[in-house]
C-alpha cells in the first residue's frame, strides 16, 4: 500500500495495532489536524448514561466520520466502540479477534443497550463493517433488534457483521469473510 506521507510522524504505521473500546485515538493527522480533530469530538462528547447509550453510539459514529474528513491522506480515528481509516489498519475487536480493514469503519454495539425490550438477545456483541461510521453504528443497532436474523440481515443489505454469543462463541456472517482482511493474509478488504 502507498501511503501518503506529508512528515514522518504524520505516516499511518498499518503494523500498530489499534485496539477499539479505549479512550480517543488518532493516528496519521498532522499536529493541526488532531488538534481540529480533538476539538470537533470534544464538542460532541456526553455523558455516557445507559439510558442513553443507543443515542450517544450514533452520536459518537457521526462525530468519527466528521473527524476523519478532517485528517488528509491515510489516517484513523478510534473512540471507544467506534473506529474509521482512511487507508489500512489492523484493528483488535472487543470480544477478541484482529482483523485488518481498508477505508472502512466499525462500530461495536452491547446487548447491554437499551434497545431491546425482553431480555437478553442472542448476541453480547455486534461488530459491523461499513462504509461511514454512522452506517455501522446504525446496521449494529438493528442486527442486534433481530436477535437470530441479525447475521441473516447484514448479509442481505451487504454489510460485514461479527457476532459473539453468551458462550464466547464468534459467528461471522458471510459478508464478514468476503469484507474482513485477517492480518495473516485471509480475505481482501471493504
Amino acid at each position: 500500500m502507498e501511503m501518503h506521507e506529508r512528515n514522518s510522524h504524520d505516516r499511518l504505521d498499518t503494523h500498530r495495532l489499534v485496539a477499539m473500546g479505549g479512550p480517543v485515538m488518532v493516528g496519521g493527522a498532522s499536529p493541526e489536524e488532531r488538534c481540529a480533530v480533538e476539538r470537533l469530538l470534544a464538542r460532541r462528547s456526553s455523558p455516557l448514561g445507559s439510558a442513553r447509550r443507543t443515542c450517544t453510539s450514533l452520536a459518537r459514529a457521526t462525530a468519527v466520520d466528521e473527524a476523519l474528513a478532517l485528517v488528509s491522506g491515510d489516517g484513523f480515528i478510534s473512540a471507544e466502540d467506534v473506529f474509521a481509516v482512511h487507508g489500512t489498519a489492523v484493528v483488535s475487536l472487543p470480544g477478541g479477534g484482529v482483523v485488518s480493514v481498508s477505508d472502512t469503519a466499525l462500530v461495536t454495539r452491547r446487548w447491554s443497550d437499551p434497545i431491546r425490550p425482553g431480555g437478553q438477545p442472542p448476541w453480547l456483541l455486534v461488530t459491523v463493517a461499513a462504509e461511514s461510521a454512522s452506517a455501522a453504528a446504525v446496521s449494529a443497532a438493528v442486527a442486534l433488534l433481530c436477535g437470530e436474523q441479525g447475521p441473516a440481515w447484514l448479509d442481505l443489505n451487504g454489510l460485514a457483521g461479527s457476532f459473539l454469543n453468551a458462550d464466547g462463541v464468534i459467528l461471522e456472517n458471510s459478508c464478514w469473510g468476503r469484507e474482513v482482511e485477517r492480518p495473516d493474509g485471509a480475505c481482501v478488504s471493504i
